[in-house]
């Protein structure tokens, strides 16, 4: 993919809460079409000692670089309003963490309360159902002339 269409993609697809999960599939898709899908498993970027070799200073270096181009890619796919949050967080999988508990909750929550409204219509519905089958039986005791049901004056208990 050239890069004008992950701009496309991104821009078409913000991050903006409900969408979480379509977001992080589209994050993904881009981040591993441009070989950046394993920084996140790199816990944090560690500073290198005076000591360190020219092979790990190297090593330092190219994750230093694919951290900061997977955080531009994260940021710009982003919601106006969210992005603000992140501007001083540098780490790619610090940002990453932060955004999958505030929309994987808040989608979770979303998804309880819609759960939770179908349990009280199912109810509802369930009591309608019980009062019309009711108010049938009324009504078929009327055409057939008989009066509710009444207990004999011998049955009452005292």
């Amino acid at each position: 993919m050239a890069h004008g269409q992950f701009a496309k993609l991104f821009d078409d697809n913000k991050l903006k809460g409900p969408n979480y999960a379509d977001w992080y599939r589209n994050l993904n898709l881009v981040l591993t079409s441009e070989k950046l899908d394993k920084v996140a498993k790199n816990l944090a970027l560690e500073h290198l000692g005076d000591r360190a070799s020219e092979a790990r200073r190297r090593e330092y270096l190219e994750l230093e670089e694919k951290n900061s181009l997977a955080r531009c890619y994260v940021v710009a796919s982003l919601d106006n309003s969210v992005q603000r949050q992140f501007d001083k967080i540098k780490i790619y999988k610090d940002i990453l963490d932060s955004l999958m508990m505030m929309y994987k909750e808040e989608n979770c929550s979303t998804k309880q309360k819609r759960v939770e409204e179908l349990i009280k219509k199912d109810k509802l519905v369930a009591m309608l159902v019980e009062s019309g089958k009711s108010d049938k039986r009324k009504r078929k005791r009327k055409r057939k002339g008989k009066k509710k049901p009444q207990q004999k004056a011998g049955n009452l208990k005292k």
